[in-house]
């Protein structure tokens, strides 16, 4: 299994800081998030208009970069504001 963290907006839109998804042998950060996406198919809309930040294992990683079971996979929305 993938655990898969969700922050802030995510986490506000889904109702849920984290669920777990199936592991299949050659699945690809970019797999994980299209079977997030079919399971809460409101994450498209927010995924399709911000860049997000993913991080498996807590280093920041790519769409194309594999995953073993028993990753933990987060899901990070764009961080907003700054310094006055």
């Amino acid at each position: 299994m993938i655990n898969v963290l969700y922050f802030a907006s995510i986490k506000e839109k889904l109702g849920l800081e984290s669920e777990a998804f199936p592991y299949r042998p050659g699945m690809t950060l970019g797999d994980l998030l299209a079977d997030v996406a079919e399971k809460h198919p409101g994450m498209k809309a927010l995924t399709a208009s911000k860049k997000f930040l993913y991080a498996v294992n807590q280093e920041v990683s790519a769409t194309l970069s594999p995953l073993a079971d028993g990753d933990e996979v987060a899901i990070l929305p764009p961080l907003s504001g700054g310094h006055d």
